[in-house]
C-alpha cells in the first residue's frame, strides 16, 4: 500500500510548520507536500526487492526546507543500491535530476 503517510502543511514556503499525517487523514486547510517517513520505509522496502529503478519526479517539493527529506531519502537508499550493483537506476527528467543533484547522488545512478 503506497502512499502510507505524508508531510502536510498550510503553505509552500521554506520552514513552514508541518506535520506527518496518515495519507487518508489530511486536514482540508493543508496540503500535501512530502511523503512521510512510513512511505520512505515502504518504498525503501520495495526497492531491495527490484532490480530496476526508472525515475521520473521527485517525491515532494524538494526545492524547499524541508520537504525534500523524502526525496533525499529515497534517492541515497537507491545509489547505495545501485552502488552495490543490485539495481539500476534511470533518471527521466530535469526535476529528478535536480533532486537527486542536491540529494548528492546524481552521479550514482546508472
Amino acid at each position: 500500500m503506497l502512499p502510507v503517510d505524508a508531510v502536510v502543511a498550510a503553505a509552500l514556503k521554506p520552514e513552514v510548520a508541518s506535520r506527518i499525517v496518515d495519507i487518508r487523514a489530511v486536514p482540508k486547510d493543508q496540503v500535501i507536500l512530502d511523503v512521510g517517513p512510513a512511505t520512505v520505509a515502504e518504498i525503501m522496502q520495495r526497492l531491495g526487492a527490484c532490480r530496476t529503478l526508472v525515475w521520473n519526479g521527485p517525491l515532494g517539493a524538494f526545492e524547499t526546507a524541508p520537504f525534500e527529506r523524502g526525496t533525499v531519502a529515497v534517492a541515497q537508499a537507491a545509489a547505495k543500491l545501485t552502488e552495490a550493483g543490485k539495481l539500476l537506476t534511470v533518471a527521466g527528467g530535469g526535476d529528478t535530476v535536480a533532486a537527486l543533484a542536491q540529494a548528492g547522488v546524481v552521479d550514482k545512478f546508472s
